[in-house]
Parts: C-alpha cells; sequence; structure tokens
C-alpha cells in the first residue's frame, strides 16, 4: 500500500513537472523556436547568446545566468525600451515563468495607512480650532493640513494611477503606453513625497517655536527652519528637473520616443543625498526638545513623560531608514514597475506616519476631553496648578506690559501671560556676563517650561 501511494506521489511529481516545463522535457529549445518572435533588433543577441550558452534545453539555458546578462547588455544597447520589454516578455514566456503581482497590497496599504491620517489630522484640526483654549489653529495646524491635502493628492494617485499602471508587476508584462503613465504617476507621487516631508518637518519645527521661549533655542529653531526650506526647496527643483526636457522622464517608455532625444541625472545618487538629509534633519527635531528637556528641575516621572511626547518622532525616522534601504533600485531601473515598488511603499508609510507623529500631543488632550475620568488624575493636577498662578492685571483685564511666555503641557501647548517676576531672578544672574547670560535663558526657558508642564 506504502508503495502504491509512492508511486502516485512520483507520478504526480512528475506529470506536474512536465506541465510547469512541457518544453524542456525533451531537447527542443524553446527560446530558438521562438526566435521569429523577438523583435528584429534583439534577435541577433538572442543567436549569439544561444550560441555562448553552454545548455541546449530549455530548463538550462532560464537558468543561466550568464546567457541572460548577455542578452540584456545586447538588448539594451541595440534595442528601444519597447522593443527591450518585447523581447524580455518573450524569454519570460518561454521559460514559462509565473507572472509577479503586488498590486493589491500596495492598494490596501496606502488606503488603510492614509485613512488612519486623514482621521487623526482632522481630529486635530478640528480640537484646536473648536474646543482648545485659543479656539484657533496655530502656524504648525495649517502647514498639516496643507501635508493632509499633498497627502490626499497622492493617495487618490496612488490608487487610481500606480496602482492601475502596473506597480508590484514586472514591466515586460506590460504595454509600453501603460509603463509611460506609471512612470507619469510616479514623477508625480515623488512631487508630493517631497512637498509633505518637508510640510511634516516644518509644522513640527513651528510647534517647538510655539512652546519654547528662549532666545538661543528660538534662533535655532529658525535657523532650522531655513535648513528645512531650502533643503525643501532644493529637493524640488531637482526632482522636477531631473530630465531634459522634463517629460521625457516618462516619456523614455513611450513606443514612438527616442531614447537619444533626452537625458537625466543620476537620480540614484540624488535620491540618496535626499533620503540622508532627511533622516539626519528628523534626527535633529528630536534632539532639539531634548537638549531643554535635560535642563528641567522636575521629577523624573513628568521628565519621562514629556521625553516620550517628543520621541514620537523616531517612528518616522525609523521609516525613513527603511525607505532608504529601498532606493538601491530606485534610479536607471528598466523594470520600474517592480524595481520601484519598494520606494513607493516605505514613501507612503513616512509621509502619513510624519502626519500622525505630528499630531500626537493633540491625540493626548482630545482623549482627555473624550474620557475624563480615565485621564481625571491629570486634569485634577492640571486645574490645582492654573489655579495657584497668578497674572497681575489692570482694571480686570491683563496687562498687556506683561511679557508673554509659551508654556507646555503634556497635551497640547497654550500660550499665557507669565508675570515677569518669575523671570527677574534670572535677569539679575547675567551681570553683563555672556556665560551668565546664557545660563540664565537656559534656566529662564526651564522655568517656562517647568510651569507649563504641571499647568
Amino acid at each position: 500500500m506504502r508503495l502504491a501511494i509512492l508511486a502516485v506521489v512520483v507520478g504526480l511529481a512528475a506529470a506536474t513537472d512536465d506541465w510547469l516545463w512541457p518544453r524542456a522535457s525533451n531537447d527542443s529549445n524553446a527560446i530558438a523556436e521562438m526566435l521569429p518572435l523577438y523583435p528584429v533588433c534583439a534577435q541577433p543577441c538572442i543567436e549569439t547568446a544561444l550560441a555562448n550558452s553552454p545548455c541546449s534545453e530549455t530548463r538550462c539555458i532560464c537558468m543561466d545566468q550568464g546567457f541572460r546578462g548577455e542578452v540584456r547588455n545586447c538588448v539594451k544597447a541595440s534595442c528601444r525600451i519597447r522593443d527591450a520589454m518585447q523581447s524580455k516578455n518573450t524569454t519570460e514566456h518561454a521559460c514559462q515563468r509565473p507572472r509577479r503581482d503586488k498590486t493589491s497590497s500596495f492598494t490596501a496599504m496606502s488606503v488603510s495607512i492614509a485613512a488612519v491620517a486623514y482621521v487623526i489630522v482632522a481630529a486635530r484640526l478640528i480640537f484646536k480650532q473648536f474646543f482648545s483654549q485659543r479656539r484657533r489653529l496655530g502656524v504648525d495646524d495649517w502647514l498639516v493640513f496643507a501635508g493632509a491635502v499633498a497627502g490626499i493628492c497622492c493617495t487618490v494617485i496612488n490608487v487610481r494611477g500606480l496602482s492601475q499602471h502596473g506597480i508590484g508587476k514586472d514591466v515586460w508584462t506590460l504595454q509600453a503606453e501603460t509603463v509611460s503613465s506609471f512612470k507619469l504617476d510616479f514623477y508625480l507621487v515623488a512631487l508630493f513625497y517631497i512637498i509633505m516631508t518637508i510640510v511634516a518637518k516644518a509644522a513640527i519645527n513651528f510647534f517647538y517655536l510655539s512652546i519654547f521661549p528662549g532666545e538661543r533655542t528660538r534662533l535655532v529653531l529658525w535657523v532650522t527652519a531655513a535648513v528645512i526650506i531650502s533643503f525643501g526647496t532644493a529637493s524640488l527643483l531637482v526632482s522636477i528637473f531631473q530630465c531634459r526636457p522634463v517629460s521625457f522622464y516618462w516619456k523614455m517608455y513611450h513606443p514612438d520616443q527616442d531614447l537619444n532625444g533626452g537625458s537625466c541625472i543620476n537620480i540614484h545618487v540624488a535620491a540618496f543625498a535626499n533620503g540622508g538629509i532627511n533622516i539626519g534633519l528628523n534626527v535633529w527635531l528630536i534632539v532639539i526638545p531634548l537638549t531643554v528637556i535635560r535642563k528641567l528641575e522636575l521629577h523624573w516621572k513628568k521628565k519621562l513623560g514629556v521625553t516620550i511626547m517628543f520621541l514620537t518622532g523616531v517612528f518616522d525616522t525609523v521609516v525613513s531608514i527603511l525607505r532608504l534601504r529601498s532606493i538601491v533600485h530606485f534610479g536607471n531601473s528598466w523594470n520600474p514597475t517592480w524595481d520601484q515598488f519598494d520606494i513607493a511603499w516605505w514613501s507612503v508609510i513616512e509621509t502619513n506616519v510624519a502626519l500622525i507623529c505630528s499630531s500626537l500631543p493633540t491625540m493626548r488632550l482630545i482623549l482627555v476631553l473624550v474620557f475624563p475620568h480615565v485621564f481625571s488624575t491629570i486634569r485634577n493636577k492640571t486645574n490645582s496648578t492654573s489655579s495657584s498662578s497668578t497674572v497681575p492685571r489692570k482694571n480686570g483685564s491683563v496687562d498687556k506690559n506683561v511679557p508673554r511666555m509659551t508654556t507646555m503641557s503634556l497635551e497640547i501647548i497654550e500660550a499665557q501671560n507669565v508675570p515677569r517676576d518669575e523671570c527677574e531672578d534670572d535677569d539679575e544672574v547675567a551681570n553683563n556676563s555672556d556665560e551668565k547670560s546664557s545660563e540664565a535663558k537656559d534656566r529662564r526657558d526651564s522655568l517656562s517650561i517647568g510651569i507649563a508642564i504641571t499647568k
């Protein structure tokens, strides 16, 4: 009985093998038999490579790396992209390789993560406008709103453009016109990626400007803002004008396009440089608040809570690093719909995670509003601290001469008037000495943030 079962298994395996490789069961050469189906420019390449290959049957030839490399180099030098795609498709059919397709996973991921990001951004904006203490949107809120608008455009292109034009598939299984449309979609998505990442960084930077009152810290933040804007502008210009003419980026795959009709820069190097600077800015935006928090005279639990809030940017940094690894196959690929899948995948995740992370501090206050009993301890501390602080007034109104100092809570940022005498001691410490003046500014930062954390 066991021998009979074994015989059946062996028979099925043999039948399956013959079905997968019907031309390899004898001494025939499927690639040679299909030679008339190859473009005229590719036929000499196939004939020469077959003559140089030590293999004589289909299966061996299809697994021969030397044959594949020789054909690839020859076809690239002799044929247009359209003919090269047809040549590769013919070889894949002869070798009976299965078609790869990851389009559905890209579509599902793009829609799901974008939905989460936009819901969080919408909640942030609604809360800031209607439920926060100031009842208005700050500069950082408007920047996040702009990033969300760009993200919606990007999501539409991902679903209606990239997914329908072959992302996650091998380029030789598609029509040349479809690949040209894919490259146009990818070109637009790359521009929206730059806009979203720069806007997210600028939003975080202006968020810091609204909570850190120290002169030195604000100077660093304004310089950082200038760097972010300059980097974003340069990245956009490089991405827009990477090819000459600009349309050559996507028209190079069009059937009627001559490859000598345009040229492109080494976008591979530009993409690596952009990714590296992007990661560096992410790390810098994490370091800035941590250097201020380190000087606060607070209980370690409160320090830990504030630190965790600012460390949410680590998630976006990790995603940026993962995206950087995917740039290996980004530039100058002859199989863009497949090779550029990973960078498109991680770019979508990075941009949406950036929007989510920039809105997490506000989400904390939303939870306090929706679940007051769960966070009653925090609210009690907030109420008791705020009631103990006094603000000088004139005739029942806030004294305009009192300097405004931004205050910070663990959940959200608000601005209030702080008495001048709370910082007078620090001003007296200066004594016209640069070193003591610097120390006074640090203490003023710590004092204002420390007051705010307990508020």
